[in-house]
């Protein structure tokens, strides 16, 4: 499994941008195949702060997600509302139980 998660920052003034395309974003994601979930939260204190975690079932599930027309809008919106780069990591996982 592949999990992604990281950090972006928006524009102030750019949330609900932001969140609107994150919306559409989480729902065309997770309807594709090999995407176990596709979550981005915001910051509860920060709203210019959003907190991106991904589950993939394999590294080709993931490349075929990146080239998405989905992902191509959303690189779209992303690249007018975010504050600098973003801070997002890839972790290949061996293993996985519950707590």
């Amino acid at each position: 499994m592949i999990v992604i998660a990281g950090k972006a920052l928006a524009k102030a003034g750019m949330e609900t941008k932001v969140i609107e395309a994150i919306r559409v974003m989480c729902e065309a994601s997770e309807a594709e195949e090999g995407c176990i979930s596709y979550q981005i939260y915001q910051h509860p204190e920060n709203r210019t702060e959003f907190f991106v975690f991904e589950e993939w079932e394999n590294q080709a599930a993931l490349e075929k997600h990146f080239q998405t027309e989905h992902m191509q809008k959303f690189n779209e919106v992303l690249a007018t509302a975010l504050a600098g780069a973003t801070k997002i990591k890839r972790y290949d996982v061996s293993d996985v139980t519950n707590l």
